[in-house]
């Protein structure tokens, strides 16, 4: 039977060999997603044309690149190129357009749970465009006899019911999925419209999974870092009930402890639990970067921590670095992971401070600050001035401006003064100087 109002056009393109997706390595529909074709579709009713796929009750369309059956559907595929379509006539016994698969490889047991899940929209024009049903799955122990044009899927000898969807009334792509269990072994699958008398209505399906699986699945336990938190899905269900009181689809979870969620499906219904425990972050922190005189070595600690890995590749807890570069360590505990990293710069320390036993404040610009005439190798020093009754005059830490021959901004006299430096040089060693200057304007 030809379909009314329909515009049909073709598309001249490439050919193109599609690549086949599956959703989920358990879904046992092959080339879920239409992809994969023997060759590319030219007209109507050629569903066949899409490897793995038969026309049960024609006619079926299959839609890809060349052909995409009507104008107002040229928005294509909902992934991909590949996608299928079938329609229900109208007439008073619910006749409808269906396609089915072999799946005898990864058969449908016996009150087993198993979740669907599709894309469908409705055609957006025409006499076919009427909402008036959903998308039917229906199962066989053997592949059904092929069924005439004015036929229904469950008219065929040995038609099971698994699950009707809820009404296609979109003409965009919608997401709709179901759960089911069967009372007999499956082999064979169709996929149809509601038989709905009297109705004209034309879908479009894509990227169809069936799944055997629990409703609900929280997967392992788990442990968290401090600070974390896990999402935990209580799956394709209609109703939930988790440990903590909620009926929520989802809960978050940051403390540990045993969690729990009862699903339900309609037919399906499961239990799963999953243990959270929490971990700390290592503490690492190998500190500032850090100045060497050749022949030092330096210990560098990755931490409280149970592994570690370090840029020399080394897996110790600590490593000593006596050459220059930029070191890092990776420290873990378990998932919980902490890196830190630090420059170690090795030269050759020359090591010198020498101040003058003379100078001159007269403002001439020329040796009139007490200050070193050598000053190497030092990271910090500070300078005290005493006079010959041992009263403090000057103090400095910083070496470099030195003392300008004042106190308490009065100009000092001639004479003898007294000087103490402490110094710390960039080996880190501590160490104190002495001597007497004497100050001539």
């Amino acid at each position: 039977m030809q379909k009314t109002s329909l515009i049909f056009f073709i598309i001249t393109a490439a050919c193109f060999l599609g690549e086949l997706r599956i959703a989920t390595s358990q879904n046992i529909i092959s080339n879920n997603d239409f992809e994969l074709y023997s060759t590319l579709p030219l007209s109507q009713g050629e569903i066949a044309k899409a490897i793995g796929w038969e026309e049960i009750i024609q006619s079926a369309d299959y839609m890809n690149t060349t052909y995409v059956c009507w104008s107002p559907e040229i928005g294509g595929a909902h992934s991909g190129n590949g996608f299928a379509g079938f329609a229900t006539y109208g007439d008073l016994t619910g006749s409808a357009e269906a396609i089915g698969q072999n799946i005898s490889s990864s058969p449908i047991i016996i009150n087993s749970n198993y979740s669907i899940s599709l894309y469908a929209k409705k055609t957006s024009g025409g006499s076919y465009n009427q909402s008036c049903g959903g998308i039917s799955l229906y199962g066989y122990t053997s592949p059904p006899p092929l069924g005439g044009i004015s036929d229904h899927a469950s008219n065929l000898s040995g038609a099971t019911l698994l699950w009707t969807s809820n009404n296609v009334s979109d003409s965009l792509w919608k997401y709709y999925n179901g759960c089911f269990q069967s009372s007999v072994v499956i082999n064979y699958i169709v996929i149809t419209l509601e038989k709905t008398p009297g109705c004209m209505q034309y879908v479009f399906i894509d990227s169809l999974n069936i799944e055997p699986k629990s409703i609900t699945n929280l997967g392992n336990d788990t442990m968290l870092c401090q600070g974390q938190t896990i999402n935990l899905n209580g799956g394709l269900a209609t109703s939930y009930l988790w440990s903590n009181g909620s009926t929520n689809t989802s809960i978050s979870v940051s403390t540990s402890g045993t969690y729990w969620v009862q699903a339900t499906n309609g037919q399906c219904s499961a239990t799963d639990s999953i243990v959270i425990s929490i971990n700390q972050y290592p503490a690492t922190n190998l500190g500032n970067d850090t100045a060497l005189c050749q022949g030092q070595t330096v210990a560098l600690n990755g931490g409280a921590a149970t592994s570690y890995l370090w840029s020399n590749g080394s897996t110790a807890a600590s490593i000593s670095v006596s050459t220059s570069g930029t070191y890092w360590v990776q420290s873990s505990n378990g998932q919980c992971d902490n890196s830190d990293t630090l420059s170690v710069l090795i030269s050759n320390c020359e090591i010198e401070i020498e101040l003058p036993n003379v100078f001159t404040p007269n403002n001439d610009g020329v040796n009139d600050n007490f200050i070193p005439s050598k000053y190497k190798g030092i990271s910090k020093a500070n300078l005290i001035i005493y006079n010959r009754w041992g009263e403090k005059l000057f103090y400095t830490d910083n070496l470099i401006l030195g003392w300008n021959g004042s106190y308490k901004d009065n100009n000092c006299s001639d004479g003898t003064y007294f000087w103490i430096v402490q110094y710390t040089t960039i080996m880190n060693e501590s160490k104190e100087l002495k001597g007497v200057l004497t100050l001539i304007k």
